[in-house]
């Protein structure tokens, strides 16, 4: 078992993580409930998750904005392609109309 400084050391970072974590209000209550019970190895376990679900989400952030980055760039060049068309044919047209055909 731990000393109460190192106690308190886990018991702060797990806090931090719970709060930070997606996890439903009732679950976390639960854990914090039967935080005083659960053996060493469980609460590092339980750290352990979070810290993995927090990594998770952050990358999850971080392919979302690529994606959403990515889908900007792409919208842009096809507005661009879509421009040219539509001149083109204003241009064919203008020139058709010039020439009297």
């Amino acid at each position: 078992m731990p000393d109460e400084q190192t106690q308190n050391k886990i018991a702060e970072e797990l806090a931090g993580l719970l709060a930070k974590s997606d996890l439903n209000e009732d679950i976390k209550e639960k854990i914090l409930d039967k935080l005083d019970e659960l053996p060493d190895y469980l609460i590092f376990g339980l750290i352990d998750a979070l810290k993995r679900e927090e990594k998770d989400i952050s990358r999850m952030l971080l392919d979302i904005d690529l994606f959403s980055k990515d889908q900007d760039r792409v919208w842009e060049e096809t507005e661009t392609a879509q421009k040219k068309a539509a001149d083109s044919i204003i241009e064919e047209g203008a020139v058709k109309i010039e020439s009297g055909n």
